[in-house]
């Protein structure tokens, strides 16, 4: 089981007991208001109305529903040469599929920038595939390129997935443009996870453009809808569209089309969500730096939601969770023991009072460690 999985597990455990835990572990948007309460009417609107198409009762395509592709073409502006697809599990799934289509085909070695989010290793071990990482320092606005080009070369790079903004930083490198262009010149193909871009307040300009050869885009509506909305897409050449088709073909199918149509008909909505959420996280990451700030802990800058990645010394989570009651993850989970004197804190599953309130007892357990 994940780092990630058992603080969830653990956490749920507690509150089944009836201890008050101030989440600040998970990315999941939890808090409601009038825009997402009318958004969550909408979509269930559209799902009755699904229901009544006897069109939608039959199998998808394994590209998905077109109503949806089709939305994502025009919002996302799909050049010619790329195809989208549609999967289920969310941007988690598309990225297991990418690697099973990359393995199947033999292909060379993938690697992620770390600190990356610890699904990456859960589903590289999973599919057998030896996961190549290359150690980047979190504060640090640019990733040195000399470092970066000589890593690919070094350990026969062939795949890079590429988290931006970042998962746990929330941040994008100055110099994102340069590292893709070394990526087009050593014939490296690049799966960028785009899980948190309509969440981006800052550097949007330096995130990958998929008009590029090179790159494929993966991504999903649950960060700006709903983790429980289980659908993801992939934005690729047609050559490696049509292999990741047969793969789901053969496997599996896409996601319900009532669910596809359901997204397809809150398109609008769901952008207009993703603003608001991207709003409130800057608004609960500023008044959080101020706390960082006051204390003197090192923070890099966040550009997006959902995440915060202090450093602060090493925390034991358990001993956090279970004598303070907060729950938080471990820097180590995302990348080993380079990181363990940063955690990853959550702005999104908790009113900001909440979130300042955990943050002081963070502080508080830390000094009392010392």
């Amino acid at each position: 089981m994940s780092v990630l999985a058992k603080i969830f597990q653990e956490v749920k455990e507690l509150e089944n007991k009836g201890m008050d835990i101030i989440k600040l572990h998970v990315g999941e948007p939890k808090i409601e208001t009038p825009l997402s309460e009318k958004i969550k009417e909408r979509f269930s609107e559209a799902l009755k109305e699904a229901a009544k198409k006897e069109a939608l009762y039959g199998y998808s395509s394994p590209y998905g529903y077109e109503g949806l592709r089709e939305k994502i073409r025009e919002e996302f502006d799909v050049p010619e040469n790329k195809e989208v697809i549609v999967v289920s599990g969310g941007a988690r799934k598309a990225c297991d599929l990418c690697m099973r289509y990359w393995k199947k085909e033999g292909k060379g070695a993938i690697a992620v920038l770390d600190p990356s989010w610890e699904g990456y290793r859960v589903l590289a071990k999973h599919n057998e595939i030896g996961l190549k990482t290359l150690f980047t320092e979190p504060l640090e606005t640019s990733i040195d390129e000399r470092i970066f080009r000589n890593f690919l070369e070094e350990n026969k790079i062939e795949c890079l997935i590429l988290t931006l903004p970042n998962n746990p930083t929330s941040t994008i490198p100055e110099n994102t443009e340069e590292l893709i262009e070394i990526c087009e010149e050593k014939n490296v193909k690049v799966y960028w996870d785009a899980a948190y871009k309509e969440l981006c307040w800052k550097n949007e300009k330096k995130l990958p453009d998929v008009d590029i050869p090179c790159v494929s885009e993966i991504g999903s509506f649950s960060k700006s809808f709903a983790p429980g909305v289980r659908v993801g897409y992939i934005i690729t050449v047609h050559e490696t569209a049509k292999n990741i088709a047969n793969i789901i073909k053969i496997e599996t199918t896409s996601p319900p089309l009532f669910e596809q149509y359901a997204i397809a008909e809150i398109f609008e909505d769901i952008k207009r969500l993703a603003e608001e959420r991207k709003e409130m996280c800057r608004k609960n990451a500023r008044a959080v730096m101020k706390i960082f700030e006051k204390h003197n802990i090192s923070c890099p800058e966040p550009h997006a939601g959902f995440y915060l990645f202090p450093k602060v010394g090493k925390i034991d989570w358990k001993k956090l969770l279970y004598e303070y009651h907060v729950a938080l993850v471990p820097g180590d989970t995302f990348g080993g023991k380079r990181y363990e004197e940063y955690v990853r804190i959550s702005l999104a599953s908790e009113y900001l009072h909440r979130i300042e309130e955990g943050i002081i007892r963070m502080i508080k357990y830390h000094k009392s460690a010392l």
